[in-house]
C-alpha cells in the first residue's frame, strides 16, 4: 500500500476506487479491471476462522460460494427494488418525480453493479487462499480470463468441443486489459437489462444474480484446483522433458475433453499451460487439440523409456484433477498407459485422487 507523499495518509481501496472510476470508464468497460486491480492491492485474503479451517477444502469451498451468492443476490434485489420506485414515483407524479427517481434508480443500479463486482472479487480472493493459488495484482490477464470464460465472452458456454479450440485461440489472443473491457461492458448491459423492468425485475435481478455468482465461484474453484494439480504434475517436468514436454499439454487436453466437451475452468486451465512454453511454439501446441487420439498414442510410442514412467504420472494428476476418473477418463488414460508400453495402476490412480481431493 502507498501513500501520494510521506505526510499524507495512505489511500485506502474507496479512496483510490473513487479517484480511479469516472463516466468514461463506466463507459468503455475499463471500470472493471480497475476495480479488480485495486482490489488485490489493497484487500489481502481475509483470515479463515478456526471454524472453517477444520473443514476439507471443498466444502470451505462451498461455503464460501453460497455466502457471496447470497450477497450478490439480496443486493440484486435492492436494486432492482430501487428502480421499481423510480417507475412508480415518476408515473404517479405524471413525469414530474423523475428528476430524482431516475438518478436515484440510475445510482442503485451502479451501486449494485460495483458491489456485486467486488463480491466476486472477494469470492475469488478467498477460493484462491484456500488453495494457496496467488494472485498478480500486476498482471490481471489470468483472472480476467478465467471471468471472461465464466461469463460466457469466449466461446461456447456449454463447452462444445467443436468450439473449444475457438475459445483457446481467443483468450490467448486477447490481452488482460482486452477481456476486462469485454468483461465490464456485458455487466454493465445485464445490470440494465435486469433491472429495467419494474417489479418483475426484483425477482429476476435477485435470481440472475445468485446464479451468476454461484457459477463464477463453481468455475473459479475448478480453475484454482486444477491449476494448482497441473502446475506441480505438469510445469515442472517441461524442461527437464525438453521436445517430449508438448506431449503433457496434448495428454490434459485429451484427459480433460474425454467426456466430450471443455468447460471454462479447463479451458483457462489449459491456456495457462499453453502459456508456460515460448510464443511461437504455442499454435503447434493447439493444433493438435483434437478429437482423434491416434496421432497421440502414435507420438506416446516413440518416446524415449526414460520419459514414460513420468508422462504417465502427469496424466494421472489430469485424470483424476477432479475426483475419481469417469470411465471415459479411465478409457483415455488406459489408452495413453498403453501407447506407453504401461499399465495404469488402479491403486496408485485412487491415491492420487485422494491426495488431490484433499
Amino acid at each position: 500500500m502507498t501513500s501520494a507523499d510521506s505526510s499524507s495518509p495512505p489511500e485506502g481501496f474507496a479512496g483510490a476506487l473513487g479517484r480511479e472510476l469516472g463516466v468514461r470508464e463506466v463507459r468503455t468497460g475499463a471500470w472493471f479491471t480497475k476495480l479488480v486491480t485495486l482490489y488485490l492491492r489493497f484487500h489481502p485474503a481475509r483470515e479463515a476462522s478456526a471454524r472453517e479451517l477444520a473443514l476439507p477444502p471443498t466444502a470451505r469451498a462451498a461455503r464460501v460460494i453460497q455466502r457471496a451468492a447470497l450477497k450478490s443476490s439480496l443486493t440484486g434485489a435492492a436494486a432492482a427494488a430501487t428502480a421499481t420506485g423510480a417507475a412508480v414515483l415518476t408515473v404517479q407524479t405524471q413525469g414530474l418525480g423523475a428528476i430524482a427517481g431516475v438518478p436515484a434508480a440510475a445510482l442503485g443500479i451502479f451501486g449494485e453493479l460495483l458491489y456485486r463486482a467486488l463480491v466476486h472479487v472477494e469470492l475469488t480472493v478467498d477460493l484462491a487462499q484456500i488453495y494457496g493459488f496467488e494472485l498478480d495484482a500486476r498482471d490481471p490477464t489470468e483472472l480476467m480470463r478465467v471471468y471472461a470464460l465464466a461469463f460466457g465472452l469466449e466461446g461456447a458456454r456449454d463447452g462444445k468441443l467443436a468450439e473449444a479450440q475457438n475459445a483457446l485461440d481467443g483468450v490467448l489472443r486477447l490481452s488482460g486489459h482486452d477481456m476486462g473491457l469485454r468483461i465490464g461492458g456485458r455487466l454493465v448491459g445485464d445490470s440494465l437489462k435486469r433491472n429495467a423492468v419494474p417489479f418483475m425485475g426484483i425477482v429476476t435481478s435477485a435470481i440472475s444474480s445468485y446464479r451468476r455468482t454461484r457459477d463464477l465461484g463453481v468455475t473459479v474453484h475448478r480453475y484454482v484446483r486444477l491449476h494448482q494439480a497441473l502446475r506441480e504434475a505438469l510445469v515442472a517436468h517441461i524442461a527437464r522433458l525438453g521436445d517430449e514436454a508438448p506431449l503433457l499439454v496434448e495428454g490434459a487436453w485429451f484427459m480433460l475433453t474425454a467426456d466430450g466437451r471443455l468447460a471454462a475452468a479447463e479451458t483457462a486451465a489449459l491456456a495457462w499451460l499453453i502459456e508456460q512454453f515460448p510464443a511461437d511454439a504455442r499454435a503447434g501446441l493447439t493444433a493438435r487439440f483434437v478429437e482423434d487420439e491416434a496421432e497421440f498414442h502414435a507420438r506416446l510410442a516413440r518416446t524415449p523409456e526414460h520419459v514414460r514412467d513420468t508422462l504417465l504420472q502427469a496424466f494421472e494428476v489430469a485424470a483424476a484433477v477432479e475426483g475419481p476418473p469417469t470411465l471415459p477418463e479411465r478409457r483415455v488414460l488406459r489408452n495413453a498407459a498403453r501407447a506407453l508400453g504401461r499399465e495404469v495402476d488402479a491403486a496408485r490412480l485412487g491415491r492420487v485422487a485422494r491426495e488431490l481431493g484433499q
